[in-house]
């Protein structure tokens, strides 16, 4: 019976190990055709350095030199990061410059960069596959997919593709004030190009919502001071916001246009996916117009993360200062302490206003 017992989970191990070399070659192959496919010259192409970081019977990352000439007959070298993903019988890829927001991390660094993460509670394992498969639904598409169809995979965690991150002081170190953040990819044009890539970072705290929007995903938008937002929502329900730009390329939003701040977070609140185009309003001649989706399911999970050990309470109509700091029975300038972005004069309904 022992003998049986070690036959099977020799014979699994075995089937195992097939499985996984198989996805490897597939992986290999289906990356290099995207090569190819990405090349203004196909045949120039050559995928050199090809280096496994991260294999099992599902899952499988690469990083490869990628050489190929441009437009102008110049030979081209890019180091790649290539991911190809197997869930509900489907094979997914996506690739990504090495250093730009990549996927893998190594074991002997997983748990110093875990630290204060969403993922934070998940094995090595399952949270190197969260991060490949929010990056699929982001970016990614089904292999060989020229139309780039959505991507539909089912995550391991309840909070969507919202990733919690923590602020840093002066020295770069990291404090306990937390925001959670959406990274989005869409398109924008202008008088100079058209459906080019873009990157939309959403910032999420407590207090306050940013948007961050970036050309070629090295650019920081921050030409205007002023921008239409224009958002449907999974009801098809048209909403629109005026974002002022600091010129630093933090959008904030202006809570004269829209009902604001507040009305955006009452927006991601209802989750689903949010078709998002925005255009600079006081540009000369012909706007640059930027497209893109927010994923926001999972928002009201991931927004918790950022609460823990801490209590907030929502203003209601004739709430004052001196009314939430009885109610919690702490002193008003306690209450100032806590908020000290918060006009007590100027507090609106809903505003979330924190008490511990």
């Amino acid at each position: 019976m022992r003998n049986l017992s070690i036959i099977a989970l020799v014979v699994l191990a075995l089937t195992a190990c097939s499985e996984a070399s198989k996805v490897k070659n597939d992986a290999e192959k289906a990356m290099v055709q995207l090569f190819k496919e990405m090349a203004k010259v196909p045949e120039s192409v050559r995928v050199e350095e090809i280096e496994l970081k991260y294999s099992n019977d599902s899952l499988c990352i690469f990083n490869a030199n990628f050489t190929a000439k441009n437009g102008f007959g110049n030979e081209v070298t890019t180091k790649y990061e290539y991911i190809y993903l197997v869930s509900n019988g489907r094979a997914y890829e996506v690739y990504e410059k090495v250093g730009h927001d990549n996927v893998f991390v190594s074991l002997e660094d997983f748990d110093r960069e875990k630290k204060g993460k969403i993922y934070e509670e998940l094995s090595y394992d399952d949270a190197i596959r969260y991060l490949a498969s929010a990056k699929m639904i982001v970016s990614g598409r089904v292999v060989g997919d020229k139309e780039r169809n959505e991507v539909n995979i089912p995550l391991t965690l309840n909070t969507g593709l919202w990733q919690k991150c923590q602020f840093t002081n002066s020295f770069n170190e990291k404090t306990d004030d937390s925001f959670i953040i959406l990274t989005e990819k869409g398109t924008f044009s202008n008088s100079a190009t058209t459906a080019s890539d873009l990157t939309a970072l959403l910032f999420v705290t407590d207090e306050h919502i940013t948007l961050r929007l970036i050309e070629y995903n090295s650019s920081v938008v921050k030409d205007d001071d002023t921008y239409l937002l224009v958002a449907k929502d999974s009801n098809n329900n048209v909403h629109y916001f005026k974002l002022q730009n600091n010129y630093s390329g933090n959008m904030v939003f202006d809570r004269y246009t829209g009902g604001g701040e507040f009305a955006f977070r009452t927006l991601l609140e209802k989750e689903g996916v949010v078709i998002c185009a925005m255009e600079e309003i006081n540009r000369y001649g012909a706007p640059s117009k930027y497209y893109f989706k927010l994923h926001l399911d999972g928002y009201n999970e991931a927004i918790k993360r950022l609460y823990i050990g801490v209590e907030y309470h929502r203003v209601d109509a004739g709430d004052t200062f001196t009314r939430i700091a009885m109610k919690y029975n702490i002193t008003t300038k306690q209450l100032q302490i806590l908020n000290p972005n918060v006009d007590p004069r100027k507090m609106q309904i809903g505003q979330m206003i924190r008490v511990k």
